[in-house]
């Protein structure tokens, strides 16, 4: 099955809870997910290693046991402005950060952006090899459109372009801008990832009614007519007392009535 790759906008366009939606939405119809995140930031992390990853929710979303290579690249911020990296558990020096989900690889010296590179390549091939009988469900990070040097979207990206992967790009619109985060992010993609948008998906709008019209306008400006409007549910990131199954049915649920099965396993 082709490949299905979730960007977003911008950090905090529910990527996450798009991804674990979807995972969940295709498990429930027999599809085995292959879930990956090249590079995931996490506010706390252990004093060295990390060898758990309890803290990753896409993985039980999709049934399936979490391996390393799934997210091979850890990084905990340490300022707004850098992170530390761990490549498979081992500790890099400290990375730019551009953004709150956007590490910025430039800023690393060659042999340790070559060691970041070859992690990727390396977790991503011994995943699509288990993919073969399944579908490989990629996380991006950030924006595409952040970093010159993107190793958490476009470099994925380029490895999987002979799979002709689906790219779905996700935003918010609680505070409104959807039209422009989409339609912008849309036309800046190098021409290579614009051409395998094949969905939109507009998380919060204040109501039904203003997601249809951004809907209509986004549409119109991209070419892109499946859209799907998710409504205010809850998330992972503030569980407090919240069931997570409880959770991530709810955005399957959404996900389920906003696109048809086919349309996301390329079956027509």
């Amino acid at each position: 099955m082709n490949p299905i790759i979730v960007l977003g906008t911008g950090p905090n366009s529910a990527k996450s809870h798009v991804c674990a939606g979807l995972a969940r939405y295709l498990a429930r119809n027999g599809v085995r997910v292959i879930p990956f995140k090249a590079v995931t930031l996490r506010q706390s992390l252990p004093a060295e290693a990390t060898t758990t990853a309890e803290w990753w929710p896409i993985a039980r979303a999709a049934g399936v046991p979490w391996q390393r290579c799934m997210t091979p690249v850890l990084a905990k911020p340490l300022t707004l402005a850098t992170a530390e990296l761990y490549v498979n558990d081992k500790r890099l020096p400290a990375a730019a950060l551009i953004s709150d989900d956007t590490v910025s690889f430039g800023s690393l010296p060659a042999a340790d952006r070559m060691t970041v590179e070859h992690a990727i390549a390396e977790a991503l091939t011994r995943l699509q090899h288990q993919a073969d009988a399944g579908l490989l469900l990629v996380e991006g990070a950030g924006s595409p459109l952040d970093a010159p040097v993107d190793l958490a979207n476009q470099f994925v990206f380029e490895r999987l372009i002979h799979l002709v992967p689906r790219i779905l790009i996700t935003t918010d619109g609680w505070n409104g801008g959807p039209v422009g985060s989409l339609v912008g992010t849309h036309a800046c993609l190098p021409d290579a990832l614009r051409e395998n948008v094949v969905a939109f998906v507009i998380n919060r709008p204040r109501s039904g009614e203003v997601g249809e019209r951004w809907a209509s306008h986004i549409a119109r400006r991209t070419g892109v007519s499946r859209i799907g409007i998710v409504p205010n549910l809850p998330t992972l990131t503030d569980m407090r007392n919240r069931d997570e199954n409880a959770v991530v049915n709810a955005w399957a649920d959404a996900l389920e009535q906003a696109f048809r099965l086919s349309d996301l396993l390329r079956l027509d």
